[in-house]
């Protein structure tokens, strides 16, 4: 039984508690004003997972897709991390080409996306900064945030404190 709630269009964020778990796969670094820019890094990394990237993952534990973001310089305002994967069984190396990670046990808030096009993933960040630009909303953990794409609509997992 999966970890991660089947349903998760709820109109507000929600915490979960997660387990860890590992996932391997494409990298690349960037930053938001990169992003914003037109300097799309991670578009070019989801079409190079797209297009037989994803074939280097060993022991996949299913067809989830997972999008993280780790390795913050410091907060949503510097550069960090895209690894572009799926979740791997405990301990499974990295072959040549792709990198792996482990993401700890955490707290997350969650945030749906209406679908799986950019523009809704994009919508849904949004959302995320305004949550937290917010007075009172709790302190984001900058450890491992990540995008999961699996069975119904995609969700945004932010780290909290």
């Amino acid at each position: 039984m999966s970890a991660f709630p089947q349903s998760q269009m709820e109109a507000h964020p929600h915490v979960v508690e997660l387990p860890a778990f590992d996932v391997i796969g494409l990298t690349v670094r960037t930053d938001n004003d990169s992003q914003f820019r037109g300097e799309d890094r991670i578009g070019l990394l989801w079409a190079e997972f797209m297009s037989g990237g994803a074939q280097g993952i060993p022991n996949a534990t299913d067809e989830t897709i997972f999008s993280l973001y780790t390795h913050y310089e410091s907060d949503h305002n510097g550069a960090y991390d895209v690894i572009l994967g799926k979740s791997v069984d405990p301990g499974t190396a990295a072959p040549a080409g792709v990198v792996a990670k482990h993401v700890p046990a955490a707290k997350y808030l969650v945030f749906p996306a209406e679908s799986r096009s950019p523009e809704a993933i994009m919508s849904a960040w949004r959302s995320v900064y305004c949550y937290f630009d917010e007075p009172g909303a709790p302190q984001r953990a900058y450890t491992v945030d990540f995008e999961r794409y699996g069975e119904g609509a995609p969700a945004l997992y932010i780290a909290i404190l």
